[in-house]
């Protein structure tokens, strides 16, 4: 039985040419979600889930969000936003796509 192991890049960057911003580099299927941060990392949201609840906790395509913290057993997230500290489920951070 033979094995290759080989190094693989998820994330390949390669020129979009056709863009309005020649020469930009564009990640391919990368998608960074509120689940993937570490504590302290700081990204700005890009999409959230229609869910009002969010909106109003201050989850919105623009604001900068800052994991706190990551409780063990798959528990709640801690985030920051707007300068209020937020529960989420998990769940739902993996539908928080940011940038």
């Amino acid at each position: 039985m033979e094995f290759c192991l080989a190094k693989v890049n998820p994330f390949k960057i390669k020129k979009d040419s056709d863009s309005k911003d020649n020469g930009k580099n564009i990640l391919d299927n990368a998608k960074i979600t509120l689940e993937d941060l570490t504590k302290g990392q700081e990204y700005t949201i890009y999409k959230v889930p229609e869910n009002p609840l969010l909106e109003s906790l201050g989850f919105r395509p623009g604001k900068k969000v800052t994991l706190k913290a990551r409780e063990c057993f798959k528990g709640p997230m801690v985030c920051s936003v707007e300068g209020r500290n937020v529960a989420i489920s998990r769940d739902i951070a993996k539908e928080i796509i940011l940038h």
